[in-house]
């Protein structure tokens, strides 16, 4: 069983929330849907989206539409012949 989502009382208390745009055929921008996270102290993370703009989504809509995340969509899975190198500016992942 999954673990339950802390609750959203308002934007705060995401990580991230997001609006998304299709861009038109005459270049103007449509709002699609709006995106949204949150990861409680056990760092179990929960990912929503729905078609509200983000200054219009309530606690009752984070919390209808977040689904959780499991680990293995987060982090790396390491592999025997995975080297892992700094190039001075990040980290590089070589398989």
């Amino acid at each position: 069983m999954d673990p339950q989502p802390p609750l959203v009382k308002s934007t705060q208390d995401l990580l991230s929330l997001t609006e998304v745009f299709a861009v038109e055929d005459d270049g103007s921008h449509k709002f699609s849907y709006s995106t949204f996270a949150i990861r409680n102290r056990d760092y179990y993370v929960w990912f929503g989206q729905a078609p509200i703009r983000k200054k219009d989504l309530s606690s009752k809509d984070f919390m209808e539409s977040l689904k959780f995340v499991p680990d293995r969509y987060l982090y790396l899975i390491s592999f025997d012949t995975m080297v892992v190198s700094s190039n001075g500016v990040g980290l590089l992942a070589l398989f």
